[in-house]
């Protein structure tokens, strides 16, 4: 392909490979995928390697301040949000929560409630934002068995004062 792009001679080998590698249909195919590319970001045509390096740099940051106020565009809803469950509205925990599921061995949500209220007042110390009980449920095994029994050490936190919410109850946070 690079040969054909000079646009010089080819030697008798390239023009053999050129002829059974289909190089030129092969070069058609790469034209118009770029060219469709470049369409649907709505560029135009004469577009320099630069100004689309500018413009997905642009697109970037546009997309990470979409993702920091919550708003998230799948590209593969069916898969993603079944891997996320319940907190694909929460763009801003997301990564964290998928890197934590990842790195670390889940340990059982603890049997009594003293130790209950222990780790989720923890878990709230140490976080830089208001956990849901699902953001919290999915630090241990078994969230979804869990995530119920969270919701009650949170109300219980509330009702003692050892914790707040400022959104009805949709996230809490470690009261002062």
């Amino acid at each position: 392909m690079e040969a054909v792009g000079r646009g010089g001679a080819l030697s008798s080998n390239d023009q053999d490979i050129r002829s059974r590698g289909r190089v030129l249909i092969l070069q058609e195919l790469h034209d118009r995928l770029d060219a469709a590319v470049v369409k649907s970001y709505g560029w135009h045509s004469d577009i320099s390697i630069e100004q689309i390096l500018d413009g997905l740099v642009r697109l970037n940051e546009v997309r990470a301040a979409e993702e920091r106020r919550g708003l998230i565009k799948w590209l593969r809803p069916e898969y993603q949000i079944d891997k996320i469950g319940p907190l694909a509205h929460r763009g801003d925990r997301i990564q964290a929560i998928l890197a934590t599921k990842v790195k670390a061995k889940k340990t059982p949500f603890p049997p009594a409630r003293l130790d209950q209220a222990r780790v989720v007042l923890d878990l709230m110390v140490r976080a830089k934002a208001p956990l849901s009980a699902e953001e919290i449920a999915v630090t241990f095994a078994a969230p979804d068995e869990t995530v119920a029994e969270v919701r009650d050490v949170l109300q219980s936190l509330v009702r003692l004062g050892q914790a707040e919410s400022y959104d009805n109850g949709r996230s809490f946070f470690r009261a002062a």
